[in-house]
């Protein structure tokens, strides 16, 4: 048996990671970006690609991951919440809901991401 709150588990990631990404692009500098010793980057949005934005773009790029990372988490909640409530809690179901939670995720996402390189290589 499941427990309930395992299915929320890539809801939750996506969301928390988004956030993060977002409060990153909109408060570090590219100077203390630079100074950082490892390697940030969004997908294949690379460290001096982020830098080189100027703080508008910036700030664009991180208002759509915003509003990606709240559908992708939220419409990965709906599913979750879902199989809690019309399936047994089973590892099958588990890995079905988590498969389909994946698929959305992509399927949402890639757009999203699609207008960050757009802006990003403008």
């Amino acid at each position: 048996m499941m427990d309930i709150f395992e299915f929320f588990v890539f809801p939750v990631s996506i969301f928390s990671t988004g956030l993060i990404m977002c409060l990153f692009l909109l408060f570090v500098t590219p100077q203390e970006m630079e100074q950082m010793h490892g390697d940030v980057q969004i997908g294949i949005i690379s460290k001096q690609e982020i830098m080189s934005l100027s703080q508008e773009r910036r700030n664009k790029v991180a208002k759509i991951m915003a509003v990606a990372a709240l559908i992708c988490s939220l419409s990965a909640a709906i599913i979750a919440w879902l199989y809690v409530s019309l399936t047994p809690k089973t590892l099958l179901a588990f890995l079905c809901c988590l498969f389909l939670q994946v698929i959305v995720f992509i399927g949402f996402g890639v757009p999203f991401y699609r207008k960050m390189l757009l802006i990003v290589h403008s």
